[in-house]
């Protein structure tokens, strides 16, 4: 709103609201536009970094599902014939050892998979910056247009 000769004017109050309303729409745009490349490049590095872990999980669930059986049978035969212990002794001995392996091996895999998320900080961080820009925005322009009640 403008002051003319004492006189309120509100002809060009309209022109101006659009012109920053578009303006804004156009900054929101631009915004949103960037925000989604950045989410899809921080997507893409962060499926690149999870390849190896996923690889990792992949190997260990094959490793104690093909190999693990036979090879704790056996260990378990030898700790028996090797010791004085019964068969059913060394059979509890190695497969404590053998889950403590493959807990092992999934918190080595977990912390690489974390590790793959923490690229998607950056998107996080930004879209939490541009909220914040577009609150301080949307609530300056209040404060301008109440100010200008009384001029």
């Amino acid at each position: 709103m403008s002051v003319s000769n004492g006189k309120r004017t509100t002809h060009e109050e309209p022109i101006s609201m659009r012109k920053n309303i578009g303006d804004l729409g156009s900054d929101l745009i631009a915004l949103s536009e960037l925000q989604l490349q950045l989410i899809s490049l921080d997507s893409r590095a962060a499926l690149q970094k999870a390849i190896l872990p996923i690889g990792l999980m992949l190997l260990s669930t094959g490793l104690l599902v093909g190999a693990f059986p036979l090879a704790l049978i056996a260990l378990t035969w030898w700790l028996a014939m090797a010791t004085s212990l019964t068969q059913a002794a060394a059979g509890g001995i190695v497969a404590g050892v053998a889950a403590v392996l493959a807990v092992i091996l999934l918190l080595v895999a977990k912390k690489g998979l974390q590790n793959s998320t923490k690229l998607l900080d950056r998107s996080r961080y930004e879209l939490k910056n541009n909220i914040q820009w577009i609150k301080r925005v949307l609530s300056s322009k209040t404060e301008r247009r109440d100010c200008s009640d009384y001029v």
